[in-house]
Formats: C-alpha cells, structure tokens, sequence
C-alpha cells in the first residue's frame, strides 16, 4: 500500500509538472473555446444573448516585439454589425522590453448587437475580420520592422428566447459543477484516509499522493472547472481567479476541518497468547464494557461508536461475534476506554495486551479495568518521583 500511494503520488507530480510546461502552448489561442487563430485569439464574453442585445467580444492580437489593433470588425452575411478601432501600431521607432518579457499582445472588445429578428438557439454564422501590426524581429541586433496582418475568422453565435439567459448558464454550468463535486468527494476521501493512518511512514507515502492529486486537480480545474463557470456567470473581471484559488484552497480546508476528530483517534492493537476463542465474544459484551467506562455507545452492524466528554470517542470494528482479536480494530483518544474493552475479552482470550502510540500494559483475567487503571497510576507516579530524584 506504501509503495502504490509514494507511486500515485510520483506520477500525478510528473503529470501536473508536464502539463504546466505545455500548457502555455497548448491553450493559449484556445481559452475561450470559441475561436482562434495563429496571431489572434477571441473570447466571447457574452455567450447567450437574446436577440436586440449586444453581445460582447475580446479580441487579442499576439506575435513579435509588439503589437497594436488597427480595426476589428464583425460581418453577418455581408452586413457589418460592429466596429471597434484600436491604437495600432504606437511604438514608434523603440520598443523596450527585458529578458522576461513574454509574447507581446493587446485586447480589443467590440459590443455586437444581435438581431431583433435573429431566431432563438440559429447560430449566427459571424465572420470576425482584424486588421493589426506586428514588430516583427528582422534578426539584425534588436531590430524590427512593423508588418501589417488581416485574418478572418468564423464565428457561429446562437442567440437564445427571451428570458433564456439564466437557463442557459445553468445547463452550461452543470458540468463544471459535477467536476466540482467528483474533486471534492476526492479531496476528502484523500484527507480522511491521511487522517485515518496513523504510522508516519504511511502518512508520508499518502502525503505525496495528496500533494501530487492537489498540483494536478488545480491545473485541470482552472480549465476545467474555474473558467466555464466564469463563463457561465457572464465572465466578470477576475471570477476565475477567485474561482481557482477558492477550488485549491476551500475544498481541501473544508475537508481537513471536517475529517480532523479522526485525527485524534489513535490505533490500538489487542493481541492475546490465544488469538483466537471458540466461543467468541458478541458485540453487546463490548458495548456494555464501553457504558461502564462512562461513555455513550451507538451501535451498528459490526461497528461501536462510543462518545463521553469531548474529548473522549472510540471506534470499534470487527466481526460479530468476535472469534479473533486480529480481526478487532479499536481507536480511541484515550487508553481508558481500551481497558475496559481488554477487561471484557479476558474471559475469552485469557491475558490481553494492549499496545497504543506510547502505551503498552497487560490485563489479566479475572483482573476489573479499574484494578488495572489504578495499577498504571500507581507505576506512573512512582515512575515521575523517580524522575524527580533524578533532576
């Protein structure tokens, strides 16, 4: 189990590293989903209007030193709808730039107005034509020439009824939604089983699954998650930025802080010379054990949960009835409850013993838990006056 979770984790890191390498150069033109080319790129900002509305365009002009829009300009069947003029090329002679400057770009948005008469869910068929300079490096030492660029692409807008908008968003949103809820289900079945181990080898081992999980879960998620439900929320400045930050970090927060009372629960091992009883011992043995100790127990098929102050729980989990105590898992936050719990095997088992994180002592039959915890204050407190002495 080590070995598959150091693995999982090894391989989800490589993949989440691999795709933040690519990923510039693999969705960069295709954020929107819409339309692309090879030196522009367009978002529609608007995704569902109705018809007589406007609907809003980002276009982005990329390439070379610099580059400036002179004109965007949107065409249905022959008839232009819209007109947006941009700087153009306003560099003059000198472009400064440094080492860590990335590929030059600049954002136009033009409103398109939609049709009174367009028919509800009839695509558009939009040609969207952009005339832009691009500095263009001749090769000569930090030289360029501006180079003008028209490209056209197509654009298919299907308008929707009156009142369609907000069922629109909400069917486009329904499956970043259930992506949503697969990555959280995840998240915290990953937190619970941390939370669940308790030997730190195991711990580190499901610690770089989670990490691994986590690196790549938040780069898909942006794509995948994050951005169409910015889109779907009308794209507002910075939406899928809070979305993405809120994805990677409030969905693990809200699972640790859901899972953490099993953090506590320690694991105890009871093993006995006789591991196995042919009689066997039933599951109201142990529930009755666990009332004596104080505690509140509810019962369920081959499971006892048992609750006293708050900071008192155990879980208990085995077969019923119990004919081997390597088939008992038994947690609790303290050792207390355990020993009731010995106490009522020993009849079955004959001598138990008890080994937890920093504990291990022994109940003997015929011996009543509260013999036992008196017996393990008493060598306490001889063990701490001895420590005293020493200092």
């Amino acid at each position: 189990m080590k070995s598959f979770f150091f693995a999982f984790g090894v391989v989800l890191s490589l993949a989440g590293t691999g795709v933040l390498m690519l990923g510039a150069s693999l969705f960069a033109d295709a954020r929107s989903g819409e339309l692309h080319g090879t030196g522009i790129s367009v978002w529609v900002l608007d995704r569902w209007p109705e018809p007589g509305q406007t609907a809003r365009l980002e276009v982005e002009g990329h390439g070379g030193y610099a580059v400036g829009i002179d004109r965007v300009r949107v065409w249905l069947d022959g008839r232009e709808l819209a007109s947006a003029a941009g700087p153009g090329a306003s560099w003059g002679s000198t472009i400064v730039r440094d080492n860590r400057s990335g590929r030059a770009s600049e954002n136009v948005k033009i409103a398109v107005p939609i049709p009174s008469d367009a028919a509800p869910d009839r695509p558009l068929q939009l040609t969207v034509e952009v005339d832009y300079v691009c500095a263009v490096p001749t090769g000569a030492w930090e030289t360029f020439d501006n180079v003008p660029y028209h490209d056209e692409l197509a654009l298919a807008l299907a308008p929707v009824g009156a009142g369609g908008v907000p069922l629109a968003r909400a069917r486009y949103a329904l499956q970043p939604l259930g992506l949503l809820a697969l990555w959280a289900l995840a998240v915290f079945g990953l937190v619970w089983l941390y939370h669940r181990r308790d030997d730190a080898k195991h711990r580190e081992s499901l610690g770089v699954a989670v990490a691994g999980f986590m690196m790549c879960g938040g780069i898909v998620g942006y794509w995948e998650v994050a951005r169409p439900l910015s889109a779907a929320m009308g794209s507002p400045t910075g939406a899928a930025t809070v979305l993405i930050i809120a994805f990677v970090t409030g969905v693990p927060w809200g699972s640790w802080k859901l899972t953490k009372g099993d953090s506590s629960l320690g694991a105890w091992r009871l093993t006995a010379a006789s591991e196995a009883s042919g009689i066997g011992v039933d599951f109201g043995v142990l529930a009755d054990a666990l009332r004596a100790a104080g505690l509140t127990v509810t019962a369920r098929p081959g499971r006892l949960s048992a609750t006293g102050d708050a900071k008192t729980r155990v879980e208990v989990r085995g077969p019923d009835p119990l004919r081997g105590l390597p088939a008992l898992q038994v947690r609790a936050t303290r050792y207390e409850p355990v020993v009731h719990l010995a106490a009522a095997l020993t009849p079955a088992f004959g001598a138990v013993k008890l080994t937890g994180k920093s504990t291990v002592l022994t109940v003997q039959p015929g011996e009543r838990a509260e013999q036992v915890l008196a017996r393990e204050t008493e060598r306490a407190m001889r063990e701490l006056d001895l420590t005293r002495k020493a200092l």
